[in-house]
């Protein structure tokens, strides 16, 4: 069984993994709404499909996200079930590494991602 520094890190990768899914998803977002202005069908289209690989990729790594919280959060003697990323860095307290920053810029950035898809 890995440690619990061990799983701690297994998240940080997930978290940076979802992270970069997102720049890319929001860029991605932005670069369509410049060409639904100007309505360049072709690259639309391209666009559009690279849009469903990386919500793809973003369901993939939130999928590892979770099955890592609960985990971690049994290893930590937490009953089954699952269990919020923010609750979990609460109880980790000083072994959270860089789980509390990696969860904010992570929550705000699928906030900006969100506002981009609703405009």
């Amino acid at each position: 069984m890995k440690t619990l520094e061990e799983q701690v890190a297994g998240l940080e990768v997930v978290l940076q993994a979802e992270e970069n899914v997102y720049l890319r998803m929001r860029e991605l977002l932005r670069r369509e709404e410049a060409l639904l202005i100007a309505l360049e069908r072709a690259e639309i289209a391209d666009v559009v499909e690279r849009k469903r690989g990386l919500a793809e990729e973003a369901r993939l790594l939130e999928d590892s996200r979770r099955a890592l919280t609960t985990t971690l959060a049994r290893a930590l003697g937490l009953a089954e079930g699952p269990i919020k990323l923010g609750a979990l860095i609460a109880l980790l307290d000083g072994e959270a590494g860089r789980l509390p920053d990696l969860h904010a810029r992570l929550t705000a950035l699928i906030r900006s991602t969100r506002s981009l898809l609703e405009s």
